[in-house]
């Protein structure tokens, strides 16, 4: 009888049911321009460039109790909210970005090319001393195939050798990483006004 009593005083908050909504939303851009050159056995590469992002996301996601099977599968038919142990959340992300880039190629003969690159991307998920990053890239390449002592046969048909080094980087990572962050804290307050606590320190760098 113990037993069945706790169980029935239980029953209205057996089972949960979360729901997260949201909406994500991207603006990509890019404009090129490449320029050509052939003089001989010398050909000459030049691109000049820009691209641009925008992406915004954001969502809510709400927790209810009392559902105790799973064919009750609406919000409206949960019997409430447990207000102090889940509360809803909602998340907002908006990030920007922009990259120009100039590369730069040189070819002699169809065998020898040397290349470069320079790029600076700024993004609003870095820090705000240092939005803008430079990116620096250069290779050479040697096309052996079209060399007069090169055979081709069954085996090999081409042979070029490349060697290339340079900077690279991402921005994988929260778009509020670099910014000061305050959580709300309804412990820590004064006469009824809600308190803050700092969640995360800013990082200008």
């Amino acid at each position: 009888t113990m037993f069945a009593s706790n169980y029935l005083s239980l029953f209205t908050d057996l089972g949960s049911y979360q729901q997260t909504k949201g909406t994500n939303s991207a603006i990509n851009g890019r404009l090129n321009a490449n320029y050509h050159l052939r003089l001989g056995r010398h050909t000459v590469l030049a691109n000049l460039g820009t691209s641009f992002q925008k992406t915004s996301s954001n969502g809510t996601t709400v927790i209810v109790n009392g559902i105790p099977n799973d064919f009750l599968g609406e919000m409206g038919l949960a019997n409430g909210f447990n207000y102090r142990n889940t509360k809803p959340r909602t998340i907002n992300n908006l990030t920007k970005s922009l990259s120009n880039f100039f590369s730069l190629s040189y070819n002699f003969d169809d065998r020898y090319t040397v290349e470069a690159t320079v790029n600076q991307s700024g993004s609003s998920q870095f820090g705000s001393n240092s939005r803008f990053a430079p990116f620096y890239a250069g290779g050479v390449a040697w096309n052996i195939a079209n060399e007069k002592f090169f055979k081709p046969n069954n085996i090999i048909s081409a042979v070029k050798l490349r060697a290339s080094i340079g900077i690279t980087g991402n921005q994988n990572f929260s778009s509020d990483m670099a910014q000061q962050i305050y959580n709300y804290n309804y412990f820590n307050n004064y006469r009824f006004m809600v308190g803050t606590s700092v969640g995360n320190y800013a990082n200008p760098d």
